[in-house]
């Protein structure tokens, strides 16, 4: 024979009841649920304990159980752990770890992927299953995360981490070829000075010394070399 469920009864565990669920009234439940309630199970898994409480949910009414799951939001799996006191020496300890250890590996990324599973809205959790191993996959390989955020500062840092090795070559080559511009350019720069120089030596010669000689002046008479300076120290004022 068939049974039916009683409408208006809660069906389910509570703990792992996705928002949609604890709404009684709602009946277009779809795998997104599943879906929350595998975030559930991996909170668990990582942190040893749950997003709600059972002993708060199993005190409360009816209506206030349907409030929590609706309305609340659980605490980051980082939080929770390091919010359970000595509890939480004994949770690490049974995963090979210690409890600040544990609490610094949650933080962030890791816990980014439970706490999108368990959004109270669910068009924001992933949207399939494939789609949340995938994740954890990504995870385990050092990838950016779907649950990450969708910043470029993100998604260039989670790179720049996967691929150190190609990261460092490019670096040392770029900055090979910037110190190979600035050499360039720094003899470039000295060979243009020293033209310079060279240029306003060489119309000093020609113009303010030699050229200082007046062929009128200087015929029928001998030219001294201190007469030359003389007039070249003159024009001298300025040239260099």
């Amino acid at each position: 024979r068939t049974l039916f469920t009683e409408q208006g009864q809660m069906i389910g565990t509570p703990e792992y009841m996705s928002p949609e669920q604890a709404e009684l009234s709602n009946q277009d439940i779809d795998t997104r649920s599943d879906i929350y309630s595998l975030g559930v199970l991996l909170y668990e898994l990582l942190t040893g304990s749950l997003p709600f409480e059972s002993e708060t949910l199993r005190k409360a009414a009816l209506a206030e159980i349907q409030r929590i799951i609706r309305e609340d939001e659980p605490p980051r799996p980082s939080t929770r752990l390091t919010g359970l006191g000595e509890t939480a020496d004994t949770i690490a300890k049974k995963r090979s770890t210690g409890a600040k250890a544990l609490a610094k590996r949650l933080h962030k990324e890791l816990e980014w992927i439970p706490l999108m599973a368990i959004r109270k809205d669910r068009n924001r959790r992933y949207a399939t299953i494939p789609n949340l191993i995938e994740d954890v996959h990504r995870y385990l390989r050092g990838d950016s995360l779907q649950a990450g955020p969708e910043s470029i500062a993100y998604r260039t840092k989670k790179h720049i981490s996967k691929h150190r090795g190609l990261v460092a070559s490019v670096l040392i080559v770029f900055v090979v070829l910037i110190g190979g511009i600035i050499t360039s350019t720094h003899f470039a720069v000295g060979q243009k000075r020293a033209r310079t120089e060279s240029e306003v030596i060489s119309d000093f010669l020609t113009e303010d010394l030699f050229g200082s000689i007046d062929p009128n002046e200087a015929m029928g008479r001998e030219i001294t070399v201190r007469e030359v300076l003389d007039k070249a120290s003159r024009e001298i004022e300025g040239k260099f």
